[in-house]
């Protein structure tokens, strides 16, 4: 029995410290297959990791043959726009910017400070705290602040 892409990740991924988010595998059957996998950790992921597991996944990938035809590896981490559902997911980006969507039609941006509970604790640009149920959620994502962006000063030499 061939192990499954999961299986061969999983190790790579604790071996250097990073979430493995996801992993799909597109084109199966046809002449071209594409398998493309997302990781990501607190602080993000560099190009340098983003390589060391490509290297070591196409390694397990050739030695185990579970991708019959010719394929292409594509590792990368989440875009700003990747969904925020689970506490963990939240976990990761603290301190982060972030742009949420309630079911009720409400919308929240600030900084998330904490989680607890599948509750994200989020504080606006007026510093009022949101307390913020996950399961409430219906779209969560990470954004970029822009006015604290341009408040900060750039230094050329």
């Amino acid at each position: 029995m061939k192990p499954s892409f999961e299986a061969l990740l999983e190790p790579i991924c604790q071996e250097m410290d990073v979430e493995l988010l996801a992993v799909k595998l597109h084109g199966s059957g046809s002449s071209r297959n594409t398998l493309r996998v997302t990781i990501d950790r607190a602080g993000g992921v560099s190009s340098i990791i983003l390589e060391s597991i490509s290297r070591a996944l196409s390694l397990q990938l050739d030695a185990h043959d579970i991708i019959a035809n010719v394929y292409t590896l594509e590792v990368s981490s989440p875009g700003l726009d990747w969904p925020l559902t689970t506490e963990q997911d939240f976990r990761r980006y603290l301190g982060d910017f972030i742009h949420v969507h309630m079911q009720d039609g409400q919308t929240f941006q600030g900084e998330c400070q904490a989680v607890d509970s599948a509750i994200v604790q989020l504080q606006d640009s007026k510093g009022k705290q949101h307390s913020l149920p996950i399961q409430s959620m219906m779209k969560a994502v990470r954004a970029i602040n822009w006015k604290k962006k341009n408040k900060q000063k750039r230094v050329f030499s």
